[in-house]
């Protein structure tokens, strides 16, 4: 098996979803004795403020901001994982995922893969498209949202 130094290890912050990365993950850096890195990317606000449970009209990107804050270090906390290795950031998952993983210069990013319809069915967007762009190897894990 590979040795992976460096890895960066990008989660939602939903237990239903982040269980099967969350796991798989641990044990390769367990097994490789790798530097974890975890992100988690707020995507644009626009219409997300009920995906996190803001009411409308609230501050929704401090609100947003402070919650999944909150449940990263959390995350981390459970994890393991020193605070200078959580990552929180606004914008496009994929491409903050692939920007962090270039300036971490990690060996290996781990992202949850959805079942979608139409083309991206077996892998999701997201993933898709980390697979697809990383400079380095990438893990998509099947998620279990049921």
């Amino acid at each position: 098996m590979k040795t992976y130094s460096k890895v960066l290890l990008a989660l939602e912050l939903d237990d239903k979803v982040d269980t099967y990365p969350i796991n798989h993950t641990l044990e390769l850096v367990k097994e490789c004795e790798s530097e974890l890195y975890v992100l988690h990317v707020i995507e644009h606000m626009g219409s997300y403020g009920a995906a996190y449970g803001v009411a409308a009209g609230a501050d929704i990107e401090a609100i947003i901001h402070a919650r999944a804050k909150e449940s990263l270090d959390s995350v981390c906390q459970k994890l393991g994982v020193d605070g200078s290795h959580a990552i929180l950031r606004q914008g496009s998952s994929a491409h903050v995922i692939l920007e962090e993983a270039e300036n971490l210069n990690v060996d290996l990013i781990v992202v949850g893969s959805h079942a979608v319809h139409g083309v991206r069915l077996i892998i999701g967007s997201t993933a898709d498209s980390v697979i697809t762009k990383a400079k380095c190897d990438v893990l998509a894990v099947r998620v279990a949202e049921n």
